[in-house]
């Protein structure tokens, strides 16, 4: 399987290439440049599997080229321990409603979705390594792919992780997440701003090539770690080869019946995954993506003209707290047909001027495979709350705003043979969230978050995944000179300024020392 930018359809890399590069010429995402044939009864071969043999027989119809047997090895270490007492899942919360169906991809050691492509990732990056180079994985500014990261990674692991936290994650909390996190594997950054300038700053600060080129001179490389990798992109597509397979073994969907998924504007990943995997001729219909009162993809889907100008607020629900979703440019090309040129045009456009527009004529092109639906916080909370108590299923805010989506959206149950929401979270992500569903009333300020954890976590009878535990129950320790998140002033010199920190990080390490 070959890759291709999404700025340059000429740079042709491997899987492997693309995977190592972390982003292509002038910050572009990579894309499939082709795609395998499924095999005669694939999906009913992997019925009753192991999800570990599961996610092997997937990936090896998109890494052909690799050793098998090594590929079976790389799985059983990835979704091996980790993943065996949690598998995936796929199931209808209420057996007599068949427009409940969800995919249940919060296991792992963090409970985020995030956590395959990390197992994944860890692995493959053991496998590929260069002893003369350093790799650094990058997490992307929110705490979930933070702790992903943190619970994938290894004392001997071949690659560090590399943080970047901004205006989404709460200052007073970075202590706690500082003694959870491995000080001598560790290097992390945090950017005080405006939710929309820090994540355009991360965006050009990771995406250019200048940050990139003088850390190769070093022998310093950074490999992606987000939604926007090659590695995410196929454990995407994989899961969705497993979804398909576990629906069609419970008689949920027949093999002529069309799907849908519902999620949100933080998983454009596993649309993209899923438009690709459509056009390997598999029953996937269209992708709703719901949202919250910020509309972004709502008014861009329906006008075609997306803008960064508008006051954005927090949402208690992460995985709607997204300006720029790390998969949207790759979609986005494909939306528009591949092309390069207009693609690099709007995002030049977006830089200058914080917007851009696409003609009638590729927002026709679209309507057959996506659309968006905002909602408020409010209709959110109802839709866990309501869900909570009909079928005793705690969901996390996604899969709620999801459920909340589907009953604004008319069209989407007239024309859906079948539709799936999916969960990307524990749902212990959102305390708040949880706390509403299951008492009627958010967190009560005359209690710690680790206590109302403990009492959700009695209440729902739901696991903590030990990542997210470790997180929010630990002690904040006393860190001195250990700190992990070195603050940024934001600026035209943020390049600089990361540059130094990870080349005083990398010979602080090679020297035996803690950073």
């Amino acid at each position: 399987m070959h890759f291709i930018s999404t700025r340059d359809p000429d740079f042709n890399l491997s899987f492997k290439q693309a995977s190592l590069v972390a982003y292509g010429p002038q910050g572009g995402s990579f894309v499939p440049a082709d795609f395998p044939s499924l095999p005669e009864n694939f999906l009913a071969s992997l019925q009753g599997l192991p999800f570990s043999q599961q996610m092997t027989a997937c990936l090896s119809l998109f890494l052909s080229d690799m050793n098998q047997a090594d590929l079976a090895e790389i799985c059983d270490r990835a979704f091996g321990e980790d993943f065996a007492s949690n598998p995936f899942e796929v199931k209808a919360i209420n057996p007599y409603k068949l427009d409940e169906l969800v995919i249940f991809a919060d296991k792992g050691p963090s409970g985020s979705r995030a956590d395959y492509a990390q197992a994944l990732a860890r692995e493959l990056f053991a496998y590929w390594a260069s002893e003369d180079e350093t790799y650094y994985c990058l997490a992307g500014p929110r705490l979930d792919q933070v702790l992903a990261l943190a619970a994938a990674m290894q004392a001997d692991a071949p690659l560090s992780p590399l943080y970047f936290l901004d205006g989404r994650f709460e200052t007073s909390d970075l202590s706690r997440l500082e003694s959870y996190l491995s000080k001598d594997l560790a290097l992390g950054f945090y950017l005080d701003q405006e939710l929309t300038e820090a994540e355009e700053a991360y965006r050009r600060l990771w995406q250019g090539s200048d940050l990139r080129d003088r850390l190769a001179q070093q022998n310093i490389r950074l490999v992606a770690a987000d939604e926007s990798s090659p590695i995410s992109l196929i454990c995407q597509m994989s899961l969705i080869l497993i979804s398909l397979s576990e629906l069609q073994g419970q008689e949920l969907l027949e093999e002529d019946q069309m799907l849908d998924v519902v999620l949100t504007s933080n998983d454009l990943d596993f649309s993209l995954a899923a438009l690709y995997v459509k056009s390997m001729g598999l029953p996937l219909g269209y992708s709703l993506i719901a949202e919250n009162g910020n509309r972004l993809l709502s008014d861009f889907f329906r006008s075609g003209s997306f803008s960064l100008k508008r006051k954005f607020k927090a949402s208690p629900v992460d995985s709607l707290n997204t300006i720029w979703p790390p998969a949207f440019e790759a979609l986005l090309f494909e939306l528009i047909g591949r092309n390069s040129q207009l693609l690099s045009q709007s995002l030049t456009d977006l830089q200058e001027t914080g917007r851009f527009s696409l003609s009638r004529d590729y927002q026709r092109s679209w309507r057959s495979h996506i659309r968006a639906v905002f909602n408020n916080e409010k209709a959110i909370n109802r839709s866990c709350r309501s869900l909570y108590d009909r079928s005793d299923y705690l969901l996390d805010g996604g899969a709620a705003a999801g459920f909340a989506a589907c009953k604004l959206d008319s069209k989407s149950v007239k024309d859906a043979d079948l539709q799936v929401v999916l969960s990307s979270y524990n749902p212990l992500w959102s305390l708040d969230l949880a706390s509403d569903a299951i008492f009627g009333k958010a967190f009560s300020k005359d209690k710690t978050r680790a206590q109302l954890a403990e009492l959700l976590v009695e209440e729902s009878s739901i696991d903590f995944p030990p990542a997210l535990a470790s997180y929010l129950l630990r002690e904040a320790e006393q860190l001195g000179d250990d700190q992990i998140f070195q603050s940024l002033s934001p600026g035209d010199d943020l390049a600089s300024q990361v540059f130094d920190l990870i080349v005083l990080f990398s010979r602080q390490r090679e020297a035996g020392f803690h950073a």
